[in-house]
């Protein structure tokens, strides 16, 4: 009786250790992918000149706990690129925006940049998510960035372990079929308010990290927003609208913290930093309004 209970015993723990070690073992060789977030959500006016803001707040704008992991960190950790891989990428969204009657996506460098700094980061820290450890969501990272994109943004990434680098147009075609086969990140590729997309993809031997970043731009302000202002300053946000419509003519200061804006709107006529009683030092991201009633979201910045 007692070697039959020890033998059940030793039953279920090589079961229990199978089932622990059978997703590791299944996924090489294989992509995985992740559900998306930051996903675009059109903003719903509120119909105020400040006060509470009735559409989703971005994520969080707490400064980083460490450096990032700059180009010189990537190279040292063994991280490429490869041009023709993204090309190839891009090229098979907008066949799959062609085939749903889409308009194809534009490529934009800085988005480029933040999504291949982003494969990097996620390289040489390795994690494999949206939020960087240090609490950075996609949207973060593009409005630091950006510093003229007035608009929506989002995000996929995609990972793969042990992958036959040989080919890269196979390559490609199979990041693309495997975010198109799941739901969220199909809704990313053919969303039809998207205009603009940056690919990075990064690869440490066999292994590839790849992000996508989409941004619906429907704005440029005419120079670039300095990265950090002081109250008094004044500031130059006159802006051209990307396409039809009218520019935005008021702004607002944006607190992630607060959940709110700041220190009401202002004209961007004449517009200028608010003394410290009104918008306290810290990181803000800038909120755009439109005469037609429509918000959008545009860089972050630090008031000192």
């Amino acid at each position: 009786m007692k070697r039959i209970v020890i033998l059940a015993f030793l039953s279920s723990l090589l079961l229990a250790l199978f089932l622990w070690l059978r997703p590791v073992i299944g996924s090489r060789g294989t992509p995985t992918v992740p559900n998306v977030a930051g996903r675009p959500s059109k903003p719903v006016a509120d119909g105020s000149a400040g006060g509470s803001v009735s559409q989703t707040p971005p994520g969080s704008t707490i400064g980083p706990a460490v450096p990032r992991p700059g180009p010189a960190d990537a190279a040292k950790a063994g991280v490429t690129h490869s041009d023709e891989l993204e090309v190839a990428i891009l090229d098979l969204v907008n066949q799959e925006r062609a085939n749903a009657n889409v308009n194809p996506l534009q490529r934009d460098d800085t988005l480029q940049t933040t999504a291949r700094d982003h494969c990097d980061d996620m390289l040489v820290r390795n994690y494999f998510s949206h939020d960087d450890p240090d609490g950075f969501s996609a949207m973060d990272r593009i409005s630091a960035a950006h510093r003229q994109l007035i608009g929506l943004t989002g995000e996929n990434i995609w990972m793969g372990v042990n992958i036959d680098l040989s080919d890269q147009k196979k390559t490609a075609a199979l990041i693309v079929n495997d975010l198109m086969r799941s739901p969220r990140h199909k809704e990313n590729i053919l969303n039809k308010d998207y205009t603009h997309i940056g690919i990075g993809v990064a690869i440490k031997g066999r292994d590839i990290k790849a992000t996508q970043n989409f941004a619906d731009i429907v704005a440029l302000t005419r120079q670039a927003v300095p990265l950090q202002v002081h109250g008094g300053e004044s500031l130059d946000l006159t802006a051209q609208p990307f396409g039809a419509g009218q520019p935005p003519d008021r702004f607002e200061f944006f607190s992630s913290d607060e959940g709110m804006a700041v220190g009401g709107s202002q004209l961007i006529a004449g517009a200028s930093v608010p003394g410290p009683a009104n918008v306290p030092a810290g990181v803000y991201k800038l909120r755009f309004l439109f005469p037609q009633g429509s918000a959008y979201w545009g860089p972050q910045v630090e008031v000192k």
